[in-house]
């Protein structure tokens, strides 16, 4: 945090905003707690994974170990062996003038200006060393490219058979030539290159005109003038997501398509879904969303669709005050359970329906259980509905003889 507060207050910014966004930052980067078998834990060092913010951190940190501790740094006895330097996220290469020995003291000097840095070294075998999935090579004063595999890499693409959209079973394949025509390749590493994919296109039980379709395109794309095709799409383009569940989802998609509207498609069950639980799941009562209420009495049919932005918890303690409370109606559930004398049980009676912030969203997923429970609501807040979805269900449910509607804030 030092550091990134000294590049804060060092930018054109001034200090009002330099103090909110500061304070806003570290906020966020504090919430860095997790549960494992009920139990709390705080990370004391490092950045949180699946934290927004890791990324950029990480980044803001190596770009400054990178070039203040190490090739800006006067003190660095090993400036004048490196000749250059590249570094994507945590991966260098450095072309060293040194001998062996000078290279390992400059490695140990590297893992010495910071307790958690250490790096490894890999060294070039034959004037070869691979960087990223390249493979670098010197040869009579120039460096020449190909295509890095590892050993341990496996030929697997997302099956033709796959129940998934064409344009997510062809990605495995586009980038692959994206890569074969963006990659300096000398005539016989390209072509040694595409024999490569068209073979993981037959493994994986593609036709091998779909790589000759994929490479003509690529091909026209590099003939065409770059300016050009960025004119092709509007800024205003509209995009959605669309579960793919068969032909029937292709069909539906060229109607938004006919709208100019660009469909993402999504798989809605996969393997990782059914089978990696690796996470304690929420409580119910500490999520938030729309929510379903239900009386506790057997004999009664009273039920609540509502919505909340906050815990399910800290909205059922709000409606069941109303119910402790005698000249307190802000809950019409709790007006029920009060002047009938029902149970309820939060673990029982209460549950999600729909998990979301509040929003748009919520309002929206709100109204629709609504009309889904339309013939057994009947208890509503009539203040929280709006005209999202239907416009006159507002006007319907106020006509229902067995629904009791109140005005009271919204959560």
């Amino acid at each position: 945090m030092l550091l990134f507060k000294h590049i804060l207050y060092t930018s054109p910014l001034d200090n009002e905003h330099c103090d909110s966004i500061f304070h806003l930052v570290e906020l966020c980067l504090r919430q860095n707690y997790f549960t494992f078998e009920n139990v709390f834990y705080r990370m004391e060092d490092g950045l949180g994974m699946g934290n927004p913010l890791s990324q950029s951190f990480a980044e803001i940190f190596m770009s400054f170990f990178e070039r203040k501790l190490v090739f800006d740094n006067m003190n660095n006895p090993y400036r004048e062996n490196i000749l250059f330097r590249f570094r994507y996220v945590d991966d260098v290469i450095v072309c060293w003038t040194g001998d062996r020995d000078e290279l390992n003291s400059f490695l140990c000097w590297l893992n010495s200006l910071h307790l958690n840095i250490n790096f490894t070294m890999e060294l070039e075998e034959d004037s070869e060393i691979p960087f990223l999935d390249l493979k670098l090579k010197r040869l009579n004063n120039r460096i020449s490219f190909s295509i890095y595999r590892k050993p341990t890499q496996t030929d697997h693409i997302i099956s033709f058979s796959s129940s998934h959209h064409l344009s997510q079973r062809l990605s495995g394949l586009r980038f692959l030539v994206h890569r074969l025509f963006t990659t300096p390749l000398s005539s016989e590493d390209f072509q040694s290159e595409l024999n490569i994919i068209r073979h993981m296109a037959v493994r994986n039980g593609y036709d091998v005109g779909w790589v000759d379709a994929l490479v003509r395109k690529e091909d026209i794309k590099r003939l065409n003038n770059e300016a050009s095709i960025l004119q092709q799409h509007t800024p205003n383009s509209k995009y959605m997501r669309l579960s793919y569940i068969g032909p029937l989802s292709t069909r539906l998609g060229n109607v938004f398509h006919n709208h100019d509207i660009r469909v993402a498609y999504k798989s809605p069950n996969t393997l990782y879904n059914l089978l990696v639980h690796n996470k304690d799941s929420v409580p119910l009562l500490q999520r938030s969303g729309v929510y379903k209420l239900t009386c506790g009495d057997p004999n009664c049919n009273v039920v609540y669709i509502g919505r909340t932005g906050r815990t399910l918890q800290q909205r059922i303690s709000e409606h069941l005050r109303s119910q402790g409370m005698d000249n307190c109606d802000k809950s019409i559930f709790g007006r029920h359970l009060r002047l009938n004398n029902h149970p309820f049980d939060p673990e029982k009676d209460a549950r999600i329906i729909h998990p979301s912030g509040f929003g748009l969203r919520q309002s929206v997923l709100e109204e629709i259980e609504i009309f889904c429970h339309i013939d057994d609501v009947s208890m509503v807040n009539l203040n929280s509905l709006s005209t999202h979805v239907f416009p006159r269900l507002f006007d319907v449910l106020k006509r229902e003889p067995n629904v009791e509607g109140i005005v009271t804030s919204e959560d």
